[in-house]
């Protein structure tokens, strides 16, 4: 199959679509409130682990002053804003545990709907609520809720993937973009790599004689300016941590996958035998083309 391109048409004429009855919303809706409803009690009656005290530890520190220059020291490998976050947040009239873990549960939640409402855009609401049950089925459900950066990252990452698909190539669009790379990479240093499948993607139409994505240069401005702002403490991981980097093997890569979705292949079994019961036997019979922005998204 060849790579097409995410033209501005193509992505005006997703974003045109009509996709998905208010079903699909009310099962999002569900699931959505399902998860915060669990997380929450979950979060009342689980004592904060490792990690989390140390996140609860630096938020609890006098100023943010302290507490940027404490992480500047190399002792937790994640960037000083999800603290300060986790900071604003302890003023709230719950218990520790919760009001700690408040921002990456509203992370969670808000991320597993954008990625609904991405799915759903690109094909009907059938699929966005699949796309939104697979993620239920990974472990982002069991680690989201804690009162550590990752599903606040999750979010980030979301949000700048339905911005690629479904906004327009303005630059106003693509501002928008690069803002949620680097709020992203405020909250994990990984995020940096979330621009690699549209930097290859680019790459890989460039024959095609396209000018560059307004926002893969605002991505790659947002790594540039997160790098700037965040280099105090880069330098002292690096110095401090280099020696317990985690050296990659093919077989780790491969074992990633199943420790992503533990509980994926019952799920998946679920969903087909869900959608073969559901969706009319004429609509069943045949498939049509791959878009582009579903390549981009398997990619």
């Amino acid at each position: 199959m060849s790579v097409s391109t995410l033209s501005e048409a193509e992505t005006g004429t997703i974003a045109q679509r009509p996709n998905g009855g208010n079903w699909a919303f009310a099962a999002a809706g569900a699931l959505a409130l399902f998860y915060l409803a669990t997380s929450l009690l979950i979060a009342n009656h689980r004592l904060f682990w490792y990690d989390e005290i140390l996140s609860v530890t630096y938020s609890r520190l006098p100023t943010v002053v302290s507490i940027w220059k404490a992480l500047t020291q190399g002792v937790d490998g994640m960037p000083p804003t999800y603290d300060i976050l986790v900071r604003l947040f302890k003023g709230l009239p719950f218990k520790p545990e919760i009001s700690a873990r408040l921002p990456s549960l509203i992370g969670m939640i808000v991320g597993m709907l954008v990625t609904f409402d991405c799915a759903r855009r690109l094909t009907d609401g059938l699929h966005g609520v699949m796309a939104l049950v697979v993620l239920c089925s990974s472990v982002l459900p069991y680690y989201g809720y804690e009162a550590r950066p990752y599903a606040l990252y999750f979010m980030f990452a979301a949000v700048a993937l339905w911005l690629w698909i479904h906004a327009d190539g303005s630059w106003h669009s693509a501002s928008l973009f690069g803002a949620a790379v680097f709020l992203a990479l405020a909250m994990h240093y990984y995020a940096v790599l979330c621009l690699v499948p549209y930097a290859v993607w680019e790459l890989v139409n460039y024959a095609r004689h396209r000018p560059l994505n307004r926002k893969l240069v605002a991505g790659v401005i947002a790594v540039l300016v997160a790098f700037g702002v965040f280099y105090g403490q880069i330098s002292e991981l690096h110095r401090g941590m280099s020696y317990h980097l985690y050296r990659p093997t093919f077989g780790g890569f491969l074992a990633t996958y199943g420790d992503f979705f533990p509980y994926a292949l019952p799920v998946l079994f679920a969903i087909a035998v869900f959608a073969a019961l559901t969706v009319p036997g004429r609509e069943r019979s045949s498939s049509a083309a791959m878009q582009a922005p579903e390549q981009l998204c398997w990619f």
